[in-house]
């Protein structure tokens, strides 16, 4: 607003003062000529006071009344308020008797959309020193609990705007991302992840495993189940976690067996060790030696690749290198017949069977020296 509009406004605005000051002052005469009026004219009626003069004083304090009166009638003015607008980058200092905030910017010519953010609302009483803030609307991605909307919104405060948008303020565990500041022609994105989680009571079966150990009774390569597996129960205390309704972790928080595991039991068939006592002796015709890695395992549940169930005196071996069925002698093992294979036995690298996990471990890994008889 220029400086000249602004000079134009004073001078009325005083002059709009200097006739509310003056019409008080008529009002409190009036209040002493009511006084003396009244009194007159009940003497006057009673006869007291006679002659033109006095008629004419009457008639003249009557007319006076009637414009006192008038004078008393016009309404008080409020106010002048010195306040500050912000809108559209610029800082507005505006001196005003309007009584609300809407008036105010209507005075200063501030032009407000439906979708503009007005701090104080534009309905709010005008105080002394008040600053009124006006936010224009723009572009807004906004994208809660999955849901995305383009919206034509200012966003002050995020609970605002998600008001405004008619979704609920974010909750303490929910998940906010967004790119603000953004990049020049980017369009602004909010995202809020509605993030609950639950607890839950459920129950879960645990499978059973299957153990096996050596029975010298049965023939080479049989087996016999000597007790069947049971699957156990437990029931769980469980926390679930859930992103915008969909479950993305699932904790166990307690456990409790109410059914135990009931562990399958096989018997495999063994037989007399190759070469009996004699083991750790060399025959008299060989090959070798070969320097290998030695591995040991032991019972897994499943046949050999040559489809027997192993014992002590079995190797696994790369049939590259080793045919199947090829006796052997290992150093610190003694004699073996080559009759599985494994997925990490490549070149010369042997694996030797043990009846316990135990005695496998006990072996371990080391170099040994392999000969093949004839």
């Amino acid at each position: 607003m220029s400086r000249t509009v602004n000079g134009h406004l004073g001078r009325w605005r005083n002059a709009r003062q200097g006739l509310y000051v003056e019409a008080k002052l008529w009002h409190l005469r009036w209040l002493v000529w009511q006084v003396r009026y009244r009194r007159m004219l009940t003497m006057w009626w009673n006869g007291q006071i006679k002659g033109r003069v006095t008629t004419h004083y009457l008639l003249a304090a009557t007319l006076l009344a009637a414009v006192l009166v008038l004078a008393a009638s016009i309404p008080g003015q409020p106010p002048v308020k010195e306040v500050s607008l912000q809108a559209d980058g610029r800082v507005y200092t505006l001196s005003t008797r309007a009584v609300t905030v809407q008036a105010a910017l209507a005075e200063a010519g501030i032009v407000v959309g439906a979708q503009d953010w007005v701090k104080p609302g534009l309905g709010e009483l005008l105080t002394e020193g008040a600053r009124v803030e006006i936010l224009r609307a723009a572009s807004l991605e906004l994208v809660v609990g999955g849901q995305q909307q383009l919206l034509s919104i200012p966003a002050p405060d995020l609970a605002d705007m998600l008001k405004a948008a008619g979704y609920e303020a974010p909750g303490p565990q929910d998940r906010i991302t967004t790119n603000l500041p953004w990049l020049m022609g980017e369009t602004p994105r909010i995202q809020v992840d509605r993030v609950v989680t639950r607890r839950v009571v459920d129950r879960v079966e645990i499978p059973f495993s299957t153990k096996g150990k050596p029975d010298p009774s049965l023939p080479r390569g049989q087996r016999r189940v000597i007790q069947a597996g049971q699957p156990g129960i437990a029931e769980r205390l469980v926390e679930v976690t859930e992103i915008n309704g969909e479950e993305v972790q699932r904790t166990v928080l307690n456990q409790t067996i109410i059914r135990p595991v009931v562990h399958r039991v096989v018997v495999f068939g063994s037989r007399q060790e190759l070469g009996g006592a004699n083991r750790g002796v060399l025959p008299a015709t060989v090959k070798g030696p070969f320097i290998m890695e030695a591995t040991a395992y032991t019972h897994t549940g499943n046949p050999t690749a040559t489809g027997i169930y192993p014992f002590e005196g079995i190797v696994a071996v790369d049939p590259r290198v080793i045919p199947l069925g090829t006796l052997l002698y290992v150093e610190g093992y003694g004699y073996a017949e080559a009759q599985d294979t494994g997925g990490l036995i490549k070149g010369n690298i042997i694996d030797v069977f043990m009846d316990t996990e135990e005695k496998a471990r006990q072996w371990g890994r080391r170099q040994v020296q392999v000969y093949i008889l004839d």
